[in-house]
């Protein structure tokens, strides 16, 4: 009973001083305040849209697909994208802020806005019909080289705008275009120095310690002294 209620008590102990230790910002999973900081030198970076055999060979690489299954991939949705790009310039996509109804009632609109809403709701569902039909005269054809949750997750990723574009490093050319251009020194003003001049005012004679303590006349004991300007070392 003894070494039970020791073992208990040991393990309570444990877990309260683990407990009663902070946590360290750079093990916390809880958001970004609790990521680790990277210190280091910033990289100028640029984003850059990807082509659609790029876009194709991403989704591929995403869903896992072998060789044999990416190539039978690759040409339906290239073909896919061209498509879908058509429809978006056809159809332009227009945000829900733009409707009113979210910030206004209906009656709170003029006439000439309820004419307005009313004809980008019917673009929206002209264009989730034509949407709509892309996708099922593609279904058939990426259902013969992906399964179903293959399937469903393309779908899903295709709203994603990340995986359209790549981020490259800005080279050191194009760095150097975007560098401000250095004005011309007026004139009177000193843009660099030449030369030093010694005026021969420490040219005095005069011996100072390496702490800068002046001493009486030439110092007789051994170590370093300034003289003239210059180190000399007596032994």
């Amino acid at each position: 009973m003894k070494q039970i209620l020791l073992s208990v008590t040991t393990m309570l102990f444990v877990a309260a001083a683990a407990m009663a230790q902070p946590q360290s910002k750079a093990q916390g999973p809880r958001g970004p305040h609790m990521m680790p900081q990277h210190h280091g030198p910033r990289v100028a970076m640029k984003m850059v849209k990807l082509t659609d055999e790029e876009v194709a060979a991403r989704f591929a690489r995403t869903l896992r697909l072998d060789e044999e299954k990416t190539a039978a991939f690759a040409p339906v949705f290239v073909e896919f994208l061209a498509d879908k790009a058509e429809v978006d310039e056809q159809y332009p996509v227009m945000p829900r802020r733009m409707f009113g109804h979210s910030t206004m009632h209906k009656e709170q609109l003029t006439a000439e806005q309820q004419e307005q809403t009313k004809a980008r709701m019917g673009q929206m569902f002209a264009k989730r019909k034509v949407v709509f039909k892309l996708h099922s005269d593609y279904r058939p054809q990426f259902l013969s080289v992906l399964n179903g949750r293959q399937y469903h997750r393309m779908m899903g990723m295709l709203d994603d705008p990340r995986m359209f574009v790549k981020f490259v490093r800005i080279s050191s050319e194009e760095n150097e275009d975007k560098q401000p251009e250095l004005t011309a020194v007026p004139e009177g003003l000193a843009d660099a120095i030449e030369s030093v001049k010694n005026d021969g005012a420490r040219s005095t004679g005069e011996w100072y310690s390496i702490n800068g303590l002046q001493q009486n006349g030439q110092p007789s004991q051994p170590g370093i002294f300034i003289n003239n300007g210059k180190k000399v070392l007596i032994k």
